[in-house]
């Protein structure tokens, strides 16, 4: 007699028979993906065509593997790469895929193991899984975007070595897959539990028969067609938060439901425990730009909230369209600790159709009034002046050196130096552009300023160096001695103007190991110059010890942070920075905000970018 329970049983398994099964998605997609698979002498499917370097610099090994029997070990090859590309497999253009990998090594701190894709397009990588020094068996899982064309792909496990000695590493259970088998996706999802997290932030304000207004924090992209809050999420008043010379945000936005005059906002004067300006609140709109090409192929093009303009008017609004309002609240230091009450009125045809109450919470400290945190910040004054050519060099920087003052940041990575030359074999400076300039970082409270000549580097320039007053640096007789003078009299400047403390000379950009000496060498005139100059270096401490005990503020590279290094450098007095700032408008709105929480977690001093 047929059950209940196994007629149900039957009818399952007949259901799992018949129906589609996604296995198939589910499955690995690359061939030997466990090394478990030896064909003369080397693992099939792995290296091909590059017999010659198995037994140098690639092995397969027997005693180390994570599973199963065997697994791929790699030797670093000095002032090179070592790699074992994968045999390619066929992609789909701009279809999403996991890869997957298990890595460890020994090896010097100079030494980087990391894996990238070479696609038939480009090399594709994941800074963020790159490891220096030693670490034991770690498994990555990333999720990569194929661009349009994108056809076929390689997995390429990595090993850089700047120089003696070189490091081994060691590989296993490498994959692709369309989709993250179960057990892999409840991995991913144990160290991306945000991933899972779909509460929205945004609440709806008010509705009235002509408008929606509604609003979400800073953190959040809204786009002209971002979907409003449904009736259940509602936020009648609006809390904004801050300190004496701090500030905080919030995005109104006004969706009409009909045809309506130009909008904009106004506030009431705050009423509380003691005289707060209305001046203290302010409002800017955020306007959009066209996004055509993206690096990150999830990122949506088309019109992207960006850009933060100030009103000049009232601004035009479309039905069933978004128009974003940027609140800020800025209370002055000294201020009255306290709770304070005040609205923000919508107007629309110089009438208000609209409101919304604020309450502002001023908490009982105030920030310095220089930060504690230093930040350079490039402003390329040559690229604003494209946009507005009647401008001088300093009416550009000052288009940028406002706004970035008024938020704690500092844009004086400006590598400023004096105009020298000789003249019958004797220096002679011209100051005032580097008198004028330092004048100004003083005007904005600069925290750091950035001193040159920058003599070259960065993007693999290799040692290139621009002449200094026609000197070669380093080559002509000359060189040293002017270069010393120059630094010693710009150092005594400095000091005169309050500024030494704040300054670092930026001889060379992301210097490589084959030229370190010669980077030593700079440091060391400029020390020579005055043992008060700080030396600043945009590199990895770990991929430098030439240059140990010569600089003086490391400018360390996100993904190259190792802390056991940062923290021999700092102990040895040294400065450490990071860099670069998120800046790229792909990076999502929440990344901007972590960053300086990122740089809090190693105890840096500061932060650089490079181009803003």
């Amino acid at each position: 007699m047929i059950t209940h329970k196994t007629r149900c049983i039957l009818i399952l398994a007949a259901l799992l028979l018949i129906l589609p099964s996604d296995s198939t998605a589910q499955e690995n997609l690359l061939a030997n993906p466990g090394f478990e698979s030896l064909g003369s002498g080397f693992f099939t499917d792995w290296n091909p065509g590059r017999a010659a370097l198995v037994g140098k610099v690639l092995f397969s090994d027997e005693k180390e593997a994570l599973q199963g029997n065997y697994c791929l070990r790699l030797v670093g090859t000095p002032g090179t790469w070592t790699t074992c590309p994968a045999r390619p497999i066929a992609v789909k253009p701009e279809s999403d895929y996991w890869i997957t990998w298990s890595f460890k090594a020994r090896q010097p701190g100079s030494s980087r193991t990391y894996l990238f894709l070479q696609t038939n397009l480009a090399q594709r990588v994941f800074p963020h899984t790159d490891q220096t020094g030693d670490f034991g068996w770690t498994h990555n899982i990333v999720k990569y975007r194929t661009a349009p064309g994108e056809t076929s792909l390689s997995l390429v496990p990595t090993m850089q070595t700047a120089h003696e000695p070189p490091g081994t590493s060691w590989w296993d259970n490498v994959g692709v897959w369309q989709e993250l088998p179960p057990d892999l996706e409840v991995e991913y999802r144990r160290q991306h539990p945000w991933d899972d997290i779909h509460d929205s932030t945004a609440r709806q304000h008010q509705a009235t028969d002509s408008l929606l207004l509604w609003g979400d924090c800073g953190e959040a992209r809204i786009y002209p067609t971002t979907a409003a809050p449904p009736d259940d999420r509602r936020q009648e008043t609006l809390r904004l938060t801050a300190p004496g010379r701090g500030h905080d945000i919030h995005q109104l936005v006004v969706t009409p439901k009909r045809k309506m005059e130009p909008v904009s906002l106004r506030f009431s004067e705050p009423t509380g425990p003691g005289a707060m300006l209305v001046e203290s609140l302010r409002y800017r709109i955020v306007r959009c730009v066209p996004v055509r090409e993206v690096r990150d192929k999830t990122f949506p093009l088309g019109p992207t909230p960006d850009p933060l303009v100030e009103p000049r008017g009232p601004e035009p609004v479309r039905e069933g369209e978004n128009t974003v309002f940027w609140i800020e609240w800025g209370p002055p230091a000294g201020s009255t600790p306290g709770t304070y009450s005040a609205r923000v009125e919508v107007l629309s045809g110089g009438r208000a159709v609209a409101a919304v109450p604020l309450q502002l919470c001023r908490w009982g400290f105030d920030l310095p009034e220089v930060s504690h945190f230093r930040s350079m910040v490039l402003v390329p004054a040559y690229t604003i002046r494209q946009f507005y050519p009647a401008a001088s060099e300093e009416d550009a920087f000052r288009m940028a050196w406002g706004p970035l003052g008024e938020h704690r940041l500092s844009g004086f990575n400006i590598a400023l130096w004096p105009t020298v030359s000789l003249k019958e074999g004797k220096l002679q400076i011209d100051w005032t552009r580097f008198d004028h300039l330092v004048n100004a970082a003083k005007e904005y409270r600069a925290a750091a300023i950035t001193l040159g000549p920058m003599f070259g580097g960065g993007a693999g320039q290799g040692w290139k160096p621009h002449p200094l007053a026609g000197l070669a640096p380093l080559a002509d007789p000359q060189f040293d001695a002017v270069y010393v003078e120059m630094n010693r009299r710009m150092a005594q400047r400095l000091r005169q103007a309050g500024m030494l403390d704040r300054a670092y000379v930026y001889p060379y950009d992301e210097p490589e190991p084959d030229y370190m000496d010669k980077i030593a060498r700079l440091c060391d005139l400029i020390h020579q110059g005055d043992p008060e100059l700080k030396c600043l270096m945009t590199v990895a401490p770990q991929i430098a010890e030439p240059l140990w005990g010569k600089v003086d503020a490391w400018i360390v590279p996100s993904s190259s942070l190792n802390r056991q290094v940062i923290q021999e450098r700092r102990a040895a007095g040294d400065e450490i920075w990071i860099y670069n700032m998120t800046a790229a408008i792909e990076e999502t709105p929440l990344e901007h905000r972590l960053y300086m929480w990122r740089a809090l977690g190693v105890d840096a001093a500061g932060a650089l970018l490079w181009n803003s």
